[in-house]
Order: C-alpha cells, then structure tokens, then sequence
C-alpha cells in the first residue's frame, strides 16, 4: 500500500463503494483485550503515528480518490466487546461518510483495557484492521503498517486488496 495521498482508489476498493447491496455498512470490525490498561491520549498518540506512516487510516475519499485528512478522535466507550452479545456502540457501527470522515474509527472502554477499531472495508480488510489494532495497542505489530508483508515470525499484518 502506498503511504503517499492523494491517490486513486484501486479497482477493489470501487467496488466496494459501488456495491449494489446497500444493506451493508462495509464495516470491519476488531477488538483486543490489553495487557495493562492505557488511555485515550496515549491511543490517540499512536493512532497519530500510524496515519503518518500510513495515511489511509485518516484519509477521506474526494469522489474516487484519496486524500490526506486528520486522524479520527478515539472515543472512550461504556461497552465490554467480550461480554456476550450486545448492541455495537455508535461511535464504531454508525455508517461511513468517507468524504467527510476517516475510514477508521477507534474506540476504548472506560477502564481503557479494551481496544476497538472499525474501519470501512474499502480502506482496510481484516488482516488490516487487526495491524490497526496491534499498533495502537502499542504491543506486537505496533509500528507495521496495513499493507506490510507479514514479517518472518508471523503476527498481525495488513493485507492490501489490488
């Protein structure tokens, strides 16, 4: 993946946006339990971090390219991920306005032991958003960017469609 913007959007992520079923918000979604817990700063620190060296976590999408944009705040978040079944709260499941907001969205619980990312499936598939994940929980992967090939110890990588 390019860390330059702006650039096109690839063929993959078109047809993501272009889908014609509407009934799905494209939304990725991961969560981690930490080690020991963190704040909001030190996430957002990081999330800083990452969109430097990998802008499409900050990026907004100007009709098929796109462009650099500010890094989304990270919301602190009364939910446990782990609890059971439940409602996804708004901050992670509303839908995306790519051209008004980062494709990636960051949310940690109260107690700031639990880590949650959601991000448009144009900008990042599964393997991207647990790279996301791994990086703002500042443990392993933290520094690797989505798209980076996976290193030769194995661990949390992105993957880039295209």
């Amino acid at each position: 993946m390019s860390a330059t913007l702006p650039r096109p959007a690839t063929a993959p992520e078109l047809a993501v946006l272009r889908h014609p079923d509407r009934r799905t918000a494209w939304v990725v979604l991961a969560c981690a339990e930490l080690a020991a817990p963190t704040t909001v700063g030190a996430v957002a620190d990081r999330l800083a971090a990452l969109a430097a060296a990998s802008p499409i976590v900050a990026a907004r999408l100007r009709g098929t390219t796109w462009v650099p944009g500010r890094p989304p705040p990270v919301d602190r978040v009364d939910w446990d991920p782990f609890a059971g079944p439940g409602p996804v709260p708004a901050a992670l499941a509303a839908r995306f306005d790519l051209a008004a907001a980062a494709p990636v969205r960051v949310a940690l619980t109260a107690d700031g032991r639990r880590l949650a990312v959601a991000a448009h499936h144009a900008a990042l598939d599964g393997l991207g958003v647990a790279a996301v994940v791994a990086a703002l929980a500042g443990g392993e992967g933290a520094g690797r960017q989505p798209g980076a090939s996976p290193p030769a110890s194995g661990g949390p990588t992105g993957a880039q469609h295209g």
